[in-house]
């Protein structure tokens, strides 16, 4: 219950100079959308212009957050715009999962401030990007397409391969992180697969 705590306190601190939001639980403070985009502005001030964002525009506010979040940084988008607009109360596990990936990437020196930004260190240089270690939820998926070898040049390429990977194989549409299905090789929805 400590790292939960934590992570709350995370984002309470990186959203505290950001107009309209206030981060209080890992849930309704995140309905709006404006917690996502700050923590995004925060590191990367250049996918984002935080000023032209309005807290009543709860689903391009979300949308925004979540496709930059997936297209720049390569977070997987496990929310949807539509379900954080028609839940007064969105999902508390379901925000605590995203959100974990947010801090996962930008604790990580070498994903969190590109080459451009200057408090990059030299270290930071030689790494490779995909070397940041997976999410709880990115475990589970290369867990279940490969064994890791130790020097996690096949987990980071399975990694790769889940989250560029995300059309449905029956429907052709996006899938989820929390959605999906893998049969021989091939992503379903659930419900799509039965």
């Amino acid at each position: 219950m400590g790292s939960l705590k934590a992570l709350q306190e995370w984002c309470r601190i990186q959203c505290e100079h950001y107009n309209d939001v206030e981060v209080k639980d890992m849930s309704t403070s995140f309905r709006n959308g404006l917690a996502f985009c700050a923590i995004i502005h925060r590191y990367r001030p250049e996918l984002i212009d935080f000023g032209s964002l309005s807290k009543e525009n709860v689903y391009d506010n979300n949308r925004l957050a979540f496709e930059v979040a997936e297209t720049q940084l390569g977070i997987p988008a496990l929310l949807d715009p539509e379900d954080m607009v028609s839940m007064k109360v969105p999902d508390r596990l379901s925000i605590i999962t995203y959100v974990s990936q947010y801090y996962n990437f930008f604790n990580n020196k070498s994903q969190a401030n590109p080459p451009s930004m200057k408090r990059l260190s030299s270290v930071g240089l030689n790494e490779p990007a995909q070397k940041r270690p997976p999410t709880p939820l990115e475990d589970k998926v290369v867990e279940s397409e490969s064994q890791p070898k130790e020097n996690g040049v096949e987990a980071a390429s399975a990694v790769k391969r889940s989250t560029l990977s995300s059309t449905c194989a029956a429907c052709q549409k996006h899938v989820h992180l929390v959605q999906r299905f893998l049969v021989d090789g091939k992503l379903y929805h659930r419900i799509c697969f039965r």
